[in-house]
């Protein structure tokens, strides 16, 4: 994980919301890629942010963990959810148990 520092600020780039979303959800790399069907490839390009990171992409990702795509794309929660909490995950889509 890298963190960008500007001005004594820590900048969220995109690749690392995708991070934190991922370990947030308690996914692997791989275990993302399988929930989202996309390989395990796409997930660490799309994390190191050398990958295109296309809305559908963008979408399955915020699916799979519970965030908003608003929230991957631009840091910000969407509107009416100032907290950016309480995100329903959609079933079949909750993180796996060990």
């Amino acid at each position: 994980m890298t963190i960008q520092v500007d001005n004594g600020a820590v900048l969220m780039t995109k690749p690392l919301r995708l991070e934190l979303a991922r370990r947030a959800a308690g996914y692997t790399q791989a275990q993302l890629g399988d929930a989202i069907e996309m390989s395990v490839g796409t997930v660490k390009r799309a994390e190191n942010g050398t990958g295109p990171l296309k809305r559908p992409l963008l979408a399955a990702w915020a699916m799979a963990t519970g965030v908003s795509v608003q929230w991957l794309e631009t840091g910000e929660a969407p509107a009416g959810d100032p907290d950016g909490g309480h995100v329903v995950r959609h079933q079949g889509l909750e993180p796996r148990t060990r």
